[in-house]
């Protein structure tokens, strides 16, 4: 400092000292809030969300709506997992005693009275872009869930709280089994079994041909597969795949019409082995009870083994076409 400056210079110091404490302390107490503010975010977000992020939790969904009175279970084509998914959903709706109406269909074809939409978790965002006054749920897959059993129990709670608890699906009494005519969409002709591994291309025009040579498609709809195929994987799990063809090949479909191609030693689908390739060109809901069985059967791994081993058409035949 200069001869006689020494005051003012240290007065300087000084002041800029308590200055500068005064905005550290303003700083420091704001990014606490923040911090704080941040945690209590995540805390809410974890509670909410419940289970992993892909998977809305059901009651969020149901509790939004009081008067569920048709659920659309969505694919690209709907006619291969949603047509899966709906049967199984609306076998657990029948049992529970619900009037609520439970179809598949396409994603563009979602109608305006749908009350709860459910698709893959790929598909949610155009399913809300095509009905975005719906509630919409998505889900991993549409055959290794308990979603359907969660939704079913937030339904009873809603439309009848009273008898909450009192279902138990192992009371409900199963549909005698039948043998459908050889008329209808699976034929004992089309499934053939103990086939050696291919490439996954070669099993799905395997599939398709199958269904070419029975009159059931134009050979136009295995390219249709094809672009399913590079799409989104319709290997739906525990050892099976359902291909069939994108939504604007259904001009290309005469009638229903599967086919089963069993792999014993698996075709690599990408995201597991498939045994059985079981080809789809669905009209209307005419294949819908096959998939039931089949989703059904997926669910039980000693039948699946038995699925995959079996040396007997007849054996394969009944279990996909009984009622």
């Amino acid at each position: 400092a200069p001869k006689g400056g020494l005051l003012p210079v240290l007065a300087g110091v000084l002041v800029s000292t308590v200055v500068t404490f005064l905005t550290a302390s303003v700083l420091i107490k704001k990014t606490n809030e923040d911090e704080g503010d941040f945690e209590s975010a995540k805390e809410k977000m974890t509670e909410l969300k419940g289970k992993k992020s892909s998977v809305v939790a059901t009651s969020d969904v149901v509790t939004a709506k009081t008067g569920v009175r048709k659920i659309v279970v969505a694919c690209d084509a709907g006619m291969g997992s949603s047509a899966m998914g709906a049967s199984r959903l609306k076998s657990k709706i029948k049992q529970a005693g619900l009037n609520i109406e439970v179809i598949n269909t396409a994603i563009e074809a979602i109608p305006k009275d749908a009350d709860i939409v459910i698709t893959h978790e790929r598909l949610t965002a155009r399913a809300k872009k095509a009905a975005p006054w719906a509630e919409h749920i998505s889900l991993e897959d549409f055959i290794n869930t308990h979603l359907y059993d969660d939704l079913v129990k937030e339904l009873v709670i809603l439309q009848n709280p009273e008898t909450y608890g009192t279902f138990n699906e192992a009371d409900a009494k199963e549909l005698p089994e039948e043998v459908v005519e050889e008329s209808g969409p699976l034929s004992k002709k089309n499934i053939k079994l103990g086939l050696k591994s291919v490439s996954k291309t070669e099993a799905i025009k395997m599939a398709g041909q199958l269904l070419v040579d029975s009159g059931y498609v134009d050979p136009e709809y295995i390219d249709a597969m094809l672009e399913r195929e590079a799409g989104l994987t319709t290997y739906i799990g525990n050892g099976a795949a359902i291909p069939h063809g994108v939504y604007e090949a259904k001009e290309n479909i005469h009638k229903t019409g599967i086919s089963i191609l069993q792999f014993p030693e698996g075709v690599d689908f990408g995201d597991g082995l498939a045994y059985l390739v079981i080809g789809i060109a669905g009209i209307g809901n005419e294949h819908l009870m096959i998939l039931a069985n089949l989703a059904e059967m997926l669910e039980d791994e000693t039948k699946v083994e038995e699925l995959r081993k079996t040396t007997s058409v007849d054996y394969m035949y009944k279990q996909f076409a009984r009622q």
